[in-house]
């Protein structure tokens, strides 16, 4: 594996889907970038948003909870939709009736 500095810029491979190009293309000329400099944002930012996702989970069932949250959602296990906020209720409750009450 090549070495390089954490500045460096890379050319990597990559296949898209044509509807998902075409995306990229519209959001990329709304924003007035290059499609390189759109799809290179997105996915800054799907890192910066894990962070978040993490900290709301954590304010809202605590840091034990939500760790166990975010690594289902990581392995596609949970989705973090407004629609899915009973499914993550019900997931919580699950988790905390196998507790046993002496470490509640």
């Amino acid at each position: 594996m090549v070495k390089r500095a954490k500045s460096d810029t890379v050319d990597i491979g990559l296949r898209l889907k044509e509807a998902v190009r075409a995306k990229v293309e519209r959001a990329a000329k709304e924003r007035g970038v290059s499609m390189n400099a759109e799809i290179a944002g997105r996915v800054e930012r799907s890192f910066e948003r894990q962070g978040v996702i993490e900290e709301v989970l954590a304010l809202a069932y605590g840091p034990q909870l939500a760790s166990v949250f975010a690594k289902a959602h990581q392995h596609g296990q949970l989705t973090l939709r407004r629609a899915d906020k009973d499914a993550l209720r019900d997931l919580a409750n699950k988790i905390i009736d196998g507790i046993p009450e002496s470490e509640k």
